[in-house]
């Protein structure tokens, strides 16, 4: 039994080519995973099927997509490279099924944070706001889970001049923090748009720290409300793969061509 677990994007538009341009390399890996004959399954049922040790399906994909940039279900012209699908509508066409958590978005909580981060890494395109949520949700056909409260991003304010070894989010080391980021976070998604998905986390940057995933998620599940946590480690999902630390493979950091993507179904 073997899960790939896919990252994807939506902000990540550097032109209309598959190495530069997530939109474009998510509806040809659709179609590739199609041809595979690969189902696609909900992050979350992946999840709640560990948590109770029930078994997983024999090969499957799971997509996901990070930071919780509107693009992801919302179609956006963006200067300089016309309208883009957003991967909504990608999934929606691709032929992949009805179902609940086609994909999961991960969304970073803290509204306040989000406006900085349109500014300091968007070039103040206000791809970041919350209004699409419950519309997501509405849709019954998506999930949000949680991306944290700030992303422990360095151009906000109050991470400015952390060390390096504390910075993006490997600095989560004690109850206080760690339950600002997940807790707190999990709380204003769900006071906004509860969904299945509000159970899951991904570690910003992929940067899972002892504390959390040995202490702070396994530990303190009934105030948190977690199922599992994802990374960015490049491996597959299986029986044995500790939940607080779910691997994924993330476009163009893990593949950057479809015959890479290709490589990785494989070996499911």
């Amino acid at each position: 039994m073997a899960i790939a677990v896919l990252a994807y994007h939506s902000q990540d538009i550097g032109g209309n080519d598959y190495h530069v341009n997530d939109h474009v390399a998510l509806e040809e890996d659709l179609r590739r995973i199609a041809a595979c004959g690969l189902p696609v399954v909900s992050a979350v049922s992946v999840a709640s099927a560990m948590a109770a040790r029930s078994p997983l399906p024999e090969r499957a994909v799971v997509l996901t997509c990070d930071d919780g940039a509107m693009l992801d279900f919302a179609d956006f012209e963006v200067p300089g490279h016309g309208v883009q699908k957003s991967f909504h509508r990608i999934v929606r066409e691709s032929g992949i099924g009805a179902g609940a958590g086609r994909m999961t978005s991960f969304v970073i909580a803290d509204p306040q944070a989000r406006a900085t981060l349109e500014r300091t890494c968007l070039d103040g395109a206000r791809w970041l706001g919350e209004d699409w949520w419950p519309q997501a949700i509405a849709d019954g056909s998506w999930h949000l889970g949680v991306h944290s409260w700030d992303h422990h991003h360095p151009t906000l304010a109050r991470y400015a001049g952390l060390p390096p070894a504390v910075a993006e989010f490997r600095g989560v080391d004690n109850y206080a923090e760690a339950d600002r980021q997940v807790r707190a976070a999990a709380e204003y998604l769900r006071a906004r748009a509860a969904n299945p998905g509000d159970r899951l986390f991904a570690y910003p940057y992929g940067n899972w720290t002892d504390y959390l995933a040995g202490d702070y998620f396994p530990h303190h599940a009934d105030e948190h409300g977690m199922l599992a946590a994802f990374t960015t480690e490049p491996e597959l999902v299986h029986a044995g793969s500790n939940r607080w630390r779910l691997p994924r493979f993330v476009c163009r950091l893990h593949w950057r061509s479809p015959e890479e993507l290709a490589a990785i179904l494989r070996r499911l």
